[in-house]
This record gives C-alpha cells, sequence and structure tokens, in this order.
C-alpha cells in the first residue's frame, strides 16, 4: 500500500539533487513540524479517548455507590428495627404498657 508519506519521500528523494542545502533544510524542518503536528494530533485524540473512558467509569461508580447507598439505608433500617425489639423484649412489659396506655390517653385529650 503506497501512502501519501511514502509518496512524499520519493519526490522528496528525486528533488533532493537538486535543491540547495537550505532548500533541503527547509524540506527537512518542514517533514519534521508536519511530524510534530501529526503526532499532537494524535495525542489528542488518545487524551479525548482516555477523557470519554474515564468518564464511563465515573458514571459507572456513581450509579453502583447510588445502589450500595440505597442498601445501606436498608440495611441500617432493618437493623434499628431489629434493636427496638431486642432492647422492647429486655423491658419491663408492665411499664411499657403504662407507657403506651399514658401516650394514647394523651392523644384522646388532644
Amino acid at each position: 500500500m503506497v501512502t501519501a508519506r511514502s509518496k512524499e519521500a520519493a519526490f522528496s528523494e528525486k528533488t533532493k539533487e537538486t535543491q540547495s542545502p537550505i532548500d533541503n533544510l527547509r524540506e527537512g524542518a518542514r517533514h519534521e513540524i508536519e511530524g510534530i503536528v501529526e503526532l499532537e494530533l494524535v495525542m489528542e485524540a488518545m487524551t479525548e479517548d482516555k477523557a470519554a473512558l474515564l468518564r464511563s467509569y465515573l458514571q459507572e461508580d456513581v450509579h453502583q455507590l447510588g445502589t450500595f447507598l440505597v442498601d445501606l439505608k436498608n440495611e441500617i433500617g432493618f437493623l434499628e428495627r431489629l434493636a427496638g425489639q431486642w432492647m422492647l423484649t429486655a423491658a419491663d412489659p408492665t411499664r411499657l404498657d403504662w407507657l403506651e396506655l399514658e401516650r394514647r390517653l394523651k392523644q384522646t385529650r388532644d
């Protein structure tokens, strides 16, 4: 496969014989600058690809964090209810009955 660069190199070889040293220097500098520009464009594309990849990683991490927080909230709620029930079984039932009766009487008065 013949690329533009190989065609240009062949043309450059033919014209080198007829060019002055200054022209050769200019031509060499032009080729170097084109190579640097091409490399810079490739690096820019790679940077954009890397940024897109990082963006997708972050979006996935945020989604997983949201799921984790919902699960954590549910677990904490379950543990709170379990601890509350455990404390109620350790408490004096007659005292709790009186507290419940007082709460209901207060609600009916209000």
